[in-house]
């Protein structure tokens, strides 16, 4: 599976080249604000905990199951909690993917990262990261139509990243969609 950086610059890569540049993206040595909350906050005491998951479809009519398949994509959550005094940093980082060949073609994936600091149980800061696959389809008899001739894919992805601190919330740089170099796949 493709690391959250190695996502971003699947994403951000084609934005240059599409015009979509900010000083932010092609300034591609400065981290993520999720990035710098850590690496700000270095703490000695570190409980990592990793969950994965397997998604499993059920298609019903009237709360009757008519359809189902295992394995139609895959997840996983990763929390770290680390403390140190009266200093708390909590790092959620959640992903998800379809397989587009037990999907009949649907292939979304998507990725959130969040890092808060507290000091005394009180927030100080605050960041996060994101990105989800994207449709193009105007309404549901537009994906319904595309379902059925197993052309719905989604390849724009929506990017989404800010920081927060004491009555100061930020969301940098705007919604981003951009196009995926050819070839990424999520990797279940």
């Amino acid at each position: 599976m493709p690391s959250r950086r190695e996502l971003c610059e699947l994403l951000l890569y084609p934005a240059p080249v599409l015009g979509l540049a900010t000083r932010r993206i092609r300034a591609a040595a400065l981290p993520l604000q999720v990035d710098r909350v850590l690496a700000e906050n270095p703490l000695q005491s570190f409980s990592p905990l990793t969950r994965t998951y397997r998604a499993d479809a059920v298609v019903t009519i009237v709360g009757v199951p008519i359809f189902a398949r295992q394995d139609v994509g895959s997840a996983f959550i990763d929390i770290r909690e680390g403390w140190e005094g009266d200093r708390r940093l909590v790092a959620l980082h959640f992903a998800g993917g379809s397989n587009p060949e037990r999907t009949h073609g649907l292939d979304y994936s998507g990725s959130t990262e969040e890092a808060l600091m507290e000091r005394s149980s009180a927030p100080l800061q605050a960041a996060y990261f994101g990105f989800v696959a994207s449709t193009r389809t105007e309404s549901y008899e537009d994906a319904r139509q595309q379902f059925i001739a197993n052309t719905l894919t989604s390849k724009t992805y929506v990017v989404v990243e800010g920081r927060h601190s004491p009555g100061c919330a930020a969301t940098i740089g705007p919604r981003l969609c951009c196009q995926p170099r050819a070839g990424a796949i999520w990797v279940n």
